[in-house]
């Protein structure tokens, strides 16, 4: 269930989850 749940919010803003210095 996590993953699906991960993945969710993933797809929403990629970048802030793997790297958030790029959203700053």
């Amino acid at each position: 269930m996590n993953q699906v749940n991960h993945i969710s919010w993933v797809s929403c803003e990629p970048d802030a989850h793997y790297s958030p210095a790029v959203t700053t």
